[in-house]
């Protein structure tokens, strides 16, 4: 207790300090205030480069790129249309009629009665028949008949080794090619897009319309008869074979069976390829 008295009076005895003057305190202000400011900025620094380093690593980890990159590698991608699948053989088109006939069975709406042509076959002919190109036409038909009358509904696989068509699908380097396989005239023709896929469309002097899809190396058309036995058709000769009337068993059906539509997404369904 006599310890503590006894610091007690030391420290009384001490004279107090000289007071600071205003400018002093002033200085000393402005130096802390100066300190707490570097302290922010650097605490602000690390945070920036933790949160900087976390972005990168998380980036790095998710697969993810940098701003910016993935957009220009999406809008690269879009620019880049796939290229068309490539027509198959005649071997395996003839393999594969049985499918595309039940495809074509199904596309065809409801009040119809069908029955596959050519005896339930498909048809295939060498479209260079004294050489010993690949080059052919395969077809496979399906007859729709409601009440008095009858059509057809037919997809053709031609392989003529010729690149698939681009820009304007309805333009007459086109039709010239398809002319073979059609009646010559394209009325009203249109480029209907399914899934991606550009299909062109078009009517034949009033009673077929067709659904184009060109393929590497050749097409797939799909072509919609309001009657078996069509006028103005190709003519049945050795450059023509595929053109083969089966005879008019029925009067023409009233209206078309299926829309330009129905054809078109109908002509972009990848099963009719094998």
């Amino acid at each position: 207790m006599n310890d503590v008295r006894d610091i007690c009076e030391r420290i009384l005895d001490r004279p107090a300090p000289s007071p600071r003057s205003g400018s002093q305190v002033l200085a000393i202000a402005r130096q802390a205030a100066r300190r707490r400011n570097r302290l922010a900025v650097g605490a602000a620094g690390v945070v920036t480069g933790a949160l900087v380093t976390v972005i990168v690593a998380t980036a790095a980890t998710s697969g993810l790129s940098a701003p910016g990159q993935s957009d220009r590698q999406a809008t690269a991608a879009a620019s880049t249309p796939a290229s068309p699948p490539p027509v198959p053989a005649m071997p395996a088109s003839n393999a594969h009629g049985s499918r595309i006939a039940e495809l074509l069975t199904a596309a065809v709406p409801g009040g119809y009665t069908t029955q596959v042509a050519n005896g339930g076959t498909t048809v295939s002919w060498l479209l260079d028949q004294e050489s010993e190109s690949d080059r052919y036409a395969s077809q496979t038909r399906i007859l729709m008949s409601k009440e008095d009358g009858q059509g057809l509904l037919s997809a053709v696989i031609v392989r003529d080794n010729g690149p698939a068509a681009t820009g304007d699908l309805c333009s007459a380097a086109v039709a010239e090619r398809l002319r073979p396989y059609t009646d010559g005239s394209a009325l009203g023709c249109e480029v209907i897009i399914v899934d991606g896929v550009p299909i062109r469309t078009a009517t034949e002097s009033g009673q077929t319309m067709t659904a184009t899809r060109f393929l590497t190396g050749g097409l797939l058309m799909i072509r919609s008869a309001r009657s078996t036995d069509p006028t103005g058709g190709p003519p049945t000769d050795a450059a023509h074979p595929w053109y083969e009337p089966l005879g008019q068993r029925r009067g023409p059906l009233v209206t078309a069976p299926l829309s330009t539509r129905q054809l078109a997404e109908l002509a972009a369904n990848p099963g009719l390829l094998p």
